[in-house]
């Protein structure tokens, strides 16, 4: 087994979305978040969905600390659920594991979201499976100093979707979200980023429920993402999200990401609610 504490790998992600460094160890870590523009929505509202880097860093360093020798991790799992209305000012949202349980194959750990005061913003839980390390020479990711400058500054100022360079087009029943997987938003692994991928199923899955009664608008209250197969760098995803259900106070969208239309990368369901 490793130590009890691991290096924390900062890249594209987390400068774009303001992640500070991780610490903590197997049994616990925390890890904070800067919002402002980079946590706004299209509507100029809070992004749950941009709380999902946070997520995945700071409930996955502590199973990444108990990481098998010649192997590392991936995320099969993530639910997040949204209590409070994300801040788009600029302050700072800290995440703190609640609970790590761990396996052979892997591990599941809970935490929660909260804000300067305390107040609960999100609670969450993630599941991670140990798989074997880079085979055939790969190597993993790493970005420059200057590279990571020059994504900082490209946070600045835009919403959420637009950091994401992502484009939206409505279809029957529905919308797809294209996000091109560059190495601002790549892990390690050089695929794209857990947590991504669980910002941009849910900006797609708010988006085909509200264009669906845009004058009657839910907030998300719960995300919930299972991957399936890598993202690699370099590919373009379609994160196409299908109504299933809108009414006065509730809307859910199902999520399929697709590198290519025969195989889903990942799956997720975003439910929508009244804001209270």
């Amino acid at each position: 087994m490793t130590s009890s504490a691991i290096r924390y790998l900062e890249l594209g992600a987390e400068r774009l979305f303001g992640i500070g460094t991780v610490i903590g160890d197997e049994k616990s870590a925390r890890a904070t978040m800067r919002t402002g523009s980079r946590t706004t929505g299209p509507d100029g509202q809070g992004s749950a969905g941009s709380l999902g880097v946070l997520v995945d860093d700071g409930l996955g360093y502590s199973i990444a600390a108990r990481t098998p020798a010649q192997m590392t991790t991936v995320t099969t799992q993530l639910h997040l659920d949204v209590l409070a209305p994300v801040p788009t000012t600029e302050t700072d949202l800290v995440i703190v594991t609640d609970e790590v349980i761990l396996g052979d194959n892997g591990g599941y750990s809970t935490g929660r979201v909260t804000d300067g005061a305390g107040t609960v913003i999100a609670l969450a839980s993630l599941r991670i499976r140990f798989v074997p390390r880079f085979g055939n020479g790969q190597r993993g990711l790493v970005l420059s100093s200057e590279q990571l400058r020059e994504l900082a500054d490209r946070a600045i100022g835009k919403n959420v979707v637009d950091m994401l360079d992502a484009t939206a087009a409505q279809i029957d029943g529905g919308v797809d979200l294209r996000v091109a997987v560059t190495s601002g938003i790549a892990n390690y692994g050089r695929n794209l980023h857990g947590g991504v991928s669980l910002c941009a199923a849910e900006i797609a899955g708010w988006t085909a429920i509200n264009d669906a009664q845009p004058e009657n608008p839910l907030s998300t209250s719960s995300v919930d993402i299972a991957y399936l197969r890598p993202c690699p760098l370099g590919s373009d995803v379609t994160f196409r999200a299908t109504l299933i259900h809108r009414g006065r106070t509730l809307g859910i969208a199902r999520v399929a990401g697709f590198v290519d239309e025969d195989r889903p990368v990942v799956v997720a369901t975003v439910t929508c609610q009244i804001p209270d």
